[in-house]
């Protein structure tokens, strides 16, 4: 049973407001209770989706040296990290982030910090079994937040979380924003104030005739993690648009409410 399908809209709407970038650990050690909650949660995606490999790496000294983590952009130490490791196309690609999002949330519910790391990691440092058409698409730092954050890591941290898109440019539809479907505009906000790689949003939800479709805009560099963030797109929508449901995969792929 993956323990993330356990939380309830609730839970999962405070965990999802809770969550932030976590960039700065104090060291301390995990709980063994919430990592088996965290493996659980990675062994129900392996299961569910023979594309993804997800692994869980720990307790190390400093899982942040192990996988030599950019210095400049975190600080601290942390002992565990998820390596999400998927088949080399775009629906795994997209699968990845939909279902690391997953653990993501789960973390945030926990108590736990947690941030996507697609680049500023050595990847030959790194401990990730990667068989034959895989990669390692990112990796997923966990830990305990310090009682302050170094200014550094907050200054970063506010810009990643600055956002210049406003949800109605995330939506085309032939009625002005407003007058959408309230579930509508509610997934397109929470779409905004999820994690998007360098703040692209490359999300675009259609609304036409009743039906609601979505693409994203592929970036020119690093496209695996445009699709990334159209699978962590489409997780947040389902949990938090007040109307769940189901996206089919791929481009163009259509929402199924579940009503």
């Amino acid at each position: 049973m993956n323990p993330f399908s356990q939380l309830t809209a609730a839970e999962l709407a405070a965990a999802a407001d809770r969550r932030v970038s976590q960039r700065a650990y104090d060291g301390r050690p995990v709980e063994d209770e919430k990592i088996e909650l965290l493996r659980a949660c990675l062994d129900a995606a392996n299961a569910a989706e023979p594309c993804l490999d997800f692994q869980l790496y720990g307790p190390l000294d400093d899982a942040g040296k192990a996988v030599g983590i950019n210095r400049r952009m975190f600080a601290g130490c942390f002992h565990w990290y998820a390596a999400l490791v998927c088949d080399m196309n775009d629906i795994a690609f997209e699968k990845c982030g939909y279902y690391g999002e997953q653990l993501i949330l789960l973390a945030s519910h926990l108590g736990l910090g947690t941030c996507w790391v697609a680049g500023t990691f050595d990847r030959e440092a790194t401990h990730a079994e990667i068989g034959d058409g895989q990669g390692l698409l990112a990796i997923v730092p966990i830990g305990y937040a310090p009682d302050k954050t170094p200014f550094v890591q907050r200054k970063i941290r506010s810009g990643v979380r600055s956002r210049t898109k406003k949800p109605a440019e995330t939506v085309e539809s032939d009625m002005p924003y407003a007058e959408l479907p309230a579930w509508v505009r509610a997934g397109a906000e929470a779409i905004i104030a999820g994690p998007s790689a360098v703040n692209q949003e490359p999300v675009v939800l259609t609304w036409r005739d009743g039906r609601l479709t979505a693409r994203f805009i592929v970036r020119k560099t690093r496209p695996e993690v445009t699709a990334a963030d159209f699978g962590i797109a489409k997780l947040t929508f389902e949990h938090l648009c007040g109307r769940p449901g189901r996206w089919d995969w791929g481009q163009g792929s259509a929402y199924h409410p579940d009503d």
